[in-house]
């Protein structure tokens, strides 16, 4: 896979990885309905990357927000 052959030996250089990959596939499952595939991207972005700042305080709140307004 690409993400493996990324040289990340220049410091300057940002590190997109995996949990990025995840986190941008459920914010586009978000923008879509689809709140299953979403939770399934920003659980596995968390997987990879446990205090990833972004799915954890911004993407997963804002989720669950959603998935609360589908319930009712």
């Amino acid at each position: 896979m690409l993400f493996q052959e990324q040289d990340m030996s220049d410091p300057l250089q940002p590190g997109w990885g995996h949990s990025n990959v995840y986190a941008w596939l459920g914010k586009a499952h978000v923008d879509r309905g689809n709140l299953t595939e979403a939770r399934q991207a920003y659980e596995r972005a968390l997987q990879l990357e446990p205090e990833f700042a972004w799915v954890k305080y911004d993407l997963m709140p804002a989720l669950e927000r959603h998935e609360s307004a589908a319930s009712n």
